[in-house]
């Protein structure tokens, strides 16, 4: 069972909706609270924290006539708080602004906001909206082909289509969509851009910036980020931990990500855009901000843990723990005195390191070090 109630804080001048979901177990109902601010439906675009790059860039899908703009991520991620800031940007005396939700969360002046239910699913709800000649359709959520087609056929006739996916990066939403029935090239001439977003505990209180850890050295190495001696925030006590901040990952479908797209290849669309300006993977995205002082690493870690990894630029160690060869506190251990022995300007491999310490044998090393290279 579904609901929703409200709450208004009188002396702030706060609402606050609440919603509900019960369900019932074998030892009991499961009851979970999803608060709403109902701020975050008024939000300017420009209080969204995005790299200027994103941000132009983003402008620049909006202000099309036409097309489609997907944002993926998974619940709670700020896809809809994202959206809704866009929303706002849009929202003019002159345009016609439909939403298709499920449910509605956030009740806006100006929108024309359709309400999904048991007999009015998105496939439905989209072709009704159709017909009452918008501007703009803000779709909820693509789950399904029907939905998607239609969406992609809106976006193709005169239509700024908004909608949010569940995957879980920007590339995988382009190669959802093609899974879900929409061919390469209808989908290429009216996508526009892919965002896809996490949200991280961000730092507003006192910290300091530090050397990374030698475990955070080797998950920036294993998703390529180059830069490992730059320091990154920390927080100099848990109260210096609040809010959250978000990280954003920009695919502009240009000439060369549609070529890609014509291949069905998810690397090559990743190869494509890494040659965009704007565009950053959301490991890199995050690390980013942990330089900049807004986040830790520890916080993107946990929000990138499921990103693909390019097995190409993986440590060895990376692929010894993967593979069950050591562990993780064995693996610190090498890293530590391999690090001891350059700081004399000794140069040993890490493999070698760890064969002398005893931490795994030689054929643990040869077998992963060709994994590595496949």
């Amino acid at each position: 069972m579904d609901g929703r109630f409200s709450l208004v804080y009188e002396a702030e001048g706060v609402a606050i909706d609440v919603r509900v979901s019960i369900v019932p177990t074998e030892r009991g109902a499961t009851i979970v609270c999803r608060v709403l601010d109902q701020k975050n439906a008024t939000r300017d675009f420009e209080e969204i924290n995005m790299t200027p790059e994103v941000r132009s860039c983003v402008r620049t899908l909006i202000e099309e006539p036409n097309g489609l703009f997907l944002v993926t991520g998974p619940t709670g991620s700020g896809k809809t708080s994202t959206l809704y800031s866009i929303i706002g940007e849009l929202n003019t005396p002159t345009r016609k602004i439909l939403t298709i939700e499920d449910p509605v969360e956030y009740q806006v002046d100006g929108l024309q906001q359709i309400p999904i239910t048991q007999n009015n699913g998105f496939p439905d709800a989209l072709r009704a909206a159709l017909r009452q000649d918008p501007d703009v359709i803000l779709v909820g959520e693509i789950r399904d082909a029907e939905t998607a087609k239609i969406a992609v056929s809106a976006a193709s006739t005169g239509h700024l289509v908004l909608s949010t996916l569940h995957t879980n990066d920007a590339s995988s939403s382009i190669m959802r969509m093609m899974d879900l029935g929409v061919d390469a090239f209808t989908l290429g001439s009216c996508l526009k851009g892919v965002l896809a977003q996490r949200l991280v505990v961000g730092i507003n209180g006192e910290k300091e910036f530090l050397e990374p850890t030698v475990q955070e050295k080797l998950w920036l190495s294993s998703h390529g980020i180059e830069d490992l001696v730059s320091p990154v925030a920390s927080p100099k006590s848990d109260s210096s931990m609040g809010g959250r901040v978000p990280v954003m990952e920009l695919i502009m479908v240009d000439r060369e990500v549609k070529n890609a797209m014509a291949m069905g290849d998810v690397k090559a669309v990743k190869a494509a855009a890494r040659k965009q300006v704007q565009y950053m993977s959301l490991p890199e995205a995050g690390a980013y901000l942990a330089r900049k002082g807004m986040t830790t690493l520890g916080q993107v870690r946990n929000i990138a843990s499921n990103i693909d990894v390019d097995t190409s630029k993986r440590m060895l160690g990376e692929v010894l723990i993967q593979e069950g060869r050591i562990t993780q506190r064995q693996l610190d251990r090498g890293l530590e005195a391999q690090m001891d022995k350059k700081s004399k300007g000794e140069h040993v491999l890490l493999g070698e390191i760890l064969v002398s310490m005893g931490l795994c044998s030689r054929e643990d090393v040869d077998e992963c070090l060709s994994l590595q290279s496949s």
